[in-house]
């Protein structure tokens, strides 16, 4: 499959899965901050994405355990709920905050989850790897 092809419907997947998760934040009347959490998950994802595709690009394993380090780093803003959703922002009535909650650790999981594939199909070498063994050993 063509690399660039491929990247183009990795995009169209995540924007529409993206839109998908983000239009429930309709019902629940808070789609502005809703796009925010969505964009910060998006991008820490996308950097995460960019560091696996590092990972796959280098052959040294101190090269390699210094990116991997860096993409367990991105997890911390979705363990860690960032940005942080507090129920002053926005008029909640009845079982709302318990929605209102789950939704955007939903949305905040979900959009990680998004940004990982397209720097990781733009960046990750795709390809065996080239190893020069000795016919002698």
């Amino acid at each position: 499959m063509n690399l660039k092809l491929s990247a183009v419907q990795t995009t169209i997947l995540v924007v529409l899965v993206s839109i998908v998760v983000w239009s429930f934040s309709l019902w629940l009347k808070v789609p502005a901050y809703a796009a925010y959490v969505a964009i910060c998950a998006l991008v820490t994802g996308c950097l995460g994405g960019v560091f696996l595709g590092l990972i796959t690009r280098t052959p040294k394993p101190l090269m390699i355990y210094s990116w991997l380090i860096l993409f367990v780093l991105t997890f911390l803003p979705v363990v860690y709920e960032w940005p942080h959703v507090s129920a002053d922002t926005i008029q909640l009535t009845g079982h709302m905050p318990v929605l209102f909650y789950r939704y955007y650790d939903l949305l905040r999981i979900v959009e990680y989850i998004m940004g990982l594939p397209i720097p990781f199909v733009l960046i990750g070498h795709h390809a065996p790897d080239d190893f020069h063994h000795d016919a002698a050993a």
